[in-house]
């Protein structure tokens, strides 16, 4: 029977690494605070077997960031998708009560949401304009 085959120590951080940002990000998305974050990285208080360096738990809290912002750019469409459908049930609610109020609201809501409400660029050029006032005494007698 072969032994099994151990991970390369390469593989074995990259692996507790990226364990330690998905902890990370659980925390954020949690409400953690930073320094609390930092401190259980740089404590092991995680289980993962690595006490990081204040400076590699930083990377790590800023990489997790990143991945939550990622993650919510590329959910955005869908969560504006969703909200937009939320909205048109209002209005349609809103509508059937006679409650005109809070249909225009949702058609605001809405205008605003769908982007409707983005101003539109206008190009105006201006040439040179001089205005004279004739301030001068000359011809005058």
């Amino acid at each position: 029977m072969a032994a099994p085959i151990k991970p390369a120590n390469e593989d074995k951080s990259s692996i507790r690494k990226e364990l330690a940002i998905r902890n990370v990000v659980n925390d954020l998305m949690d409400g953690g605070v930073y320094s609390v974050i930092k401190e259980k990285l740089m404590e092991d208080e995680y289980g993962i077997g690595k006490k990081y360096t204040e400076g590699t738990a930083k990377a790590i809290i800023k990489f997790a960031r990143k991945r939550i912002k990622d993650d919510f750019e590329e959910q955005l469409p869908d969560i504006r998708a969703s909200l937009t459908n939320m909205l048109y049930d209002l209005f349609t609610e809103a509508k059937d009560m006679g409650d005109r109020m809070n249909a225009i609201k949702c058609i605001q809501e809405i205008a605003k949401l769908t982007g409707a409400y983005e101003p539109t660029k206008v190009e105006a050029k201006v040439e040179n304009i001089v205005i004279d006032f004739n301030l001068t005494d000359e011809g005058t007698d």
